[in-house]
């Protein structure tokens, strides 16, 4: 039978907590700042689409939030790239060609 040393395992305990709460320097620079959403309010069925996609969006945003089987790391980047999605959709939809992103 395997002696589980009841101090190590808070140890081990803590370290996970202290990880799961801090993002390191890479995922900071990776997730950037902000994204910005640019809305069309100039043309009235444009913005009727935008409120739908924006409130898709913070159903989506919410819902990962909830999730406790990710990192907040995790939740983080699928946040992000949900948000890039939706800018993505309005910038074709109001005629505007898609971003482009640099290749590495």
């Amino acid at each position: 039978m395997v002696q589980i040393d009841v101090e190590q395992w808070d140890a081990v305990r803590k370290a996970r907590k202290i990880e799961a709460g801090e993002l390191t320097e890479a995922e900071r620079a990776l997730l950037g700042r902000a994204v910005r959403i640019e809305l069309p309010v100039t043309d009235l069925p444009g913005m009727k689409q935008a409120a739908d996609m924006l409130i898709g969006l913070g159903t989506q945003i919410k819902f990962i939030a909830e999730r406790e089987d990710m990192t907040k790391a995790e939740k983080l980047f699928a946040m992000r790239s949900y948000a890039n999605s939706v800018r993505d959709r309005l910038r074709v939809s109001s005629g505007r060609p898609k971003r482009t992103y640099d290749k590495f």
